[in-house]
């Protein structure tokens, strides 16, 4: 492989790696303490709800 596409590949998976470490954080986030510090506010918006199953209620 030329020194360009191995660079190239390597820049890929550090974009992956990022990306996919990211999405691992997110789901192991605390978001039971969000729901709770902005439970009745107008930070619970939409998006909150569908990314968060504990806050459809």
């Amino acid at each position: 492989m030329a020194p360009e596409e191995n660079a190239g590949t390597e820049l890929l998976l550090q974009g992956f790696d990022r990306r996919f470490l990211a999405a691992r954080t997110l789901r192991s986030f605390p978001w039971q303490a969000v729901i709770v510090l902005v439970t009745g506010t107008q930070l619970r918006s939409p998006i909150l709800k569908s990314q968060c199953p504990q806050a459809r209620g």
